[in-house]
């Protein structure tokens, strides 16, 4: 056997191994999106939108937002308004309050470089009643202290998103 068979028998199996390699860090993940925002500002009428079609009914997921902030975010919570929906109409509205830092200023999610990354947990253990077409909103709903009206603009939130995973329970 030559030299340039070996060298392309083993690229293919290195080739072969990182696809599984890559394919099992995802093992679990029906799905994940994310919108990201300019700049790292996240304007009070800019809304995430996410569509998709659940391929099963009788599996049982867990759902999480994910967010991304960078060091600029100058509070210690966020507030989001969360809306799920399918073709049968609204399944679920809620406000969600997230602590995003510790009192000592450190913050809850894991820190990559200038971005800390937070797995907010919405949905434990639930099912899909249909494989007809869902859609999740998130719009962000902070408020200046004492202010009744929301802020424009939310500075250091650099992405938004969700995924759905296999429940593990």
């Amino acid at each position: 056997m030559g030299i340039k068979r070996r060298q392309t028998i083993l690229l293919n199996i290195l080739i072969i191994g990182l696809f599984f390699l890559v394919e099992s860090c995802n093992l679990g993940v029906a799905h994940m999106e994310f919108v990201s925002f300019d700049n790292g500002v996240w304007d009070k009428d800019q809304e995430a939108v996410f569509e998709f079609t659940p391929r099963d009914s009788t599996e049982v997921y867990d759902w999480y937002i994910h967010l991304r902030n960078t060091q600029d975010y100058p509070y210690s919570n966020l507030y989001l308004i969360t809306e799920l929906s399918s073709a049968a109409g609204v399944l679920k509205k809620d406000t969600i309050s997230y602590t995003m830092a510790y009192p000592d200023g450190s913050w809850v999610g894991k820190a990559s470089g200038s971005l800390v990354e937070h797995k907010i947990p919405f949905q434990i253990q639930q099912s899909f009643s249909s494989l007809k077409p869902h859609k999740l909103s998130i719009r962000q709903a902070m408020r200046a202290l004492g202010s009744v009206e929301p802020l424009q603009k939310l500075n250091g939130i650099s992405d938004i998103g969700y995924s759905i995973e296999t429940s593990k329970k």
